[in-house]
């Protein structure tokens, strides 16, 4: 299979690549999908044009560190802390909005055994999380059955302040919390 890896390299293109895979590592805002199976997005902040998800035949899915519909969009672990909402991952078909398409798979996270519980530990966890994840699924990602995203959840953009991250990401959880 040859996948457009859309986001930073991770072990997610090595795990890919020793399977046999071809992989092309992209980071860029414009795309040019023509030649390739599938889509795989992690970490990459533009919108996919309808004309590269049809020319994949919508075989496109993106990892995003958030229990959706919660936390759509940018930072979703910090949202998660400030807006109280169930935390986890989840693998999703890519539409032409952002977070919004139908689940593959997901998972909801805790936390109990992170310390010191703060944004950077948290953040780590859930990439541990999202990562495994994907491995455990890769095989059959694409037959599993997929379902409808319930209820509206909350959505944040990179415009919007993080007015309670005062000290960086080892903001402690508990802090953003109250």
């Amino acid at each position: 299979m040859v996948i457009l890896y859309l986001g930073t390299h991770s072990k997610l293109v090595d795990f890919l690549r020793s399977i046999g895979n071809i992989v092309v590592v992209h980071t860029e805002k414009e795309i040019r999908a023509d030649y390739y199976d599938c889509i795989i997005s992690y970490g990459y902040r533009y919108r996919i044009s309808e004309r590269t998800l049809l020319s994949v035949n919508g075989l496109a899915i993106n990892l995003h560190i958030s229990y959706l519909p919660y936390n759509r969009g940018a930072n979703p672990n910090y949202w998660s802390w400030v807006d109280k909402t169930p935390k986890g991952v989840t693998i999703h078909y890519i539409d032409n909005k952002f977070d919004t398409g139908d689940i593959i798979v997901q998972k909801a996270v805790e936390f109990s055994d992170v310390s010191p519980l703060t944004l950077t530990t948290t953040y780590q966890k859930l990439k541990d999380e999202i990562e495994d994840l994907f491995i455990k699924n890769w095989q059959g990602m694409f037959f599993l059955s997929r379902h409808k995203q319930i209820g509206k959840g909350t959505s944040h953009t990179t415009k919007e302040p993080m007015s309670k991250l005062t000290n960086g990401y080892d903001t402690k959880c508990e802090e953003l919390s109250k």
